[in-house]
This record gives structure tokens, sequence and C-alpha cells, in this order.
């Protein structure tokens, strides 16, 4: 999925964003005057077949707490279950406000339950694709501006 920027980099270059990434967090909880927004990348992970935000992060902290490229960490960056699947999500995610997260590219912003999807492809070109454009949401309303 692109990266070819980065693998044509000197391998220093490549260690020194690798070790900046480390440093960023996996997810963002934003407070609101209406509760924790998380913000996440792709989507929370289901633990013990639920989707409970607590419990997400308790095993995000704890990576090993799924094993190979179902681990944690893995899933909540490249996992794209709930965002192209409208009968994943039974009930709002629980534990927390509301979810957002991009990764997902879709024609128009997305609400399932609590769970908000906004990567309407702002990098493609509208002619090649048929869409690509920024969605931006609001975290007092949770409205899609």
């Amino acid at each position: 999925n692109g990266g070819y920027w980065f693998v044509d980099l000197p391998r220093e270059d490549q260690i020194f964003i690798a070790d900046q990434f480390d440093l960023l967090p996996w997810v963002i909880q934003l407070k609101t005057a209406n509760g924790v927004i998380g913000i996440v990348h792709s989507q929370p992970v289901k633990i013990e077949e639920r989707y409970n935000w607590q419990r997400f992060i308790k095993a995000l902290k704890d990576d090993e707490y799924l094993r190979g490229f179902n681990r944690v960490r893995d899933l909540c960056t490249w996992e794209r279950v709930i965002a192209y699947n409208e009968n994943e999500l039974k009930e709002n995610i629980k534990g927390i406000h509301a979810v957002v997260s991009g990764h997902n590219t879709i024609p128009q912003p997305l609400r399932q339950f609590n769970f908000y999807c906004l990567d309407t492809g702002a990098c493609y070109n509208t002619e090649e694709e048929g869409y690509g454009y920024f969605t931006l949401l609001r975290a007092d309303t949770l409205e899609f501006v």
C-alpha cells in the first residue's frame, strides 16, 4: 500500500523514521464535554468476541494478547471489518462515547452506532476513482463536515 518512497531511502533515514513512528501513540483519546472519543487508525479490535474500548486498550498495551499477524497492533492498523461489513457491529462499542477511524477508504463518511469512519479518499483523483475528498468530524456534535 504505497511506501515506495520509504524503500528508496538510505538505511539510516529508514531507521530514523521508524524510531520516530515508535514514539507515536497507537490510539488517541480525546476528552469532550459529551465523553471520550477514541481515535484509531483502522478500527478497535474485537476482544473475547466483543467490541469494548477498555478491553481493546488493555490488549493493546499487552500486544501479545493475539499472536502472529493477528496481534492487536496489526489489527488496529490494518483491519477493515467494521467499515466494510454493515452487519459487524450490533451495538455501540462499549466503554467509549465514540470511535473515529480512517484507513478504510469509502465514497462517503460512515457511521455505525458509535463508530465513525471518515476516510473519503482525499488522496485520490476524483476523476479517476470516482471520489476523493476530505471529511472532518466535529468532536462536539459528532457531525460530519
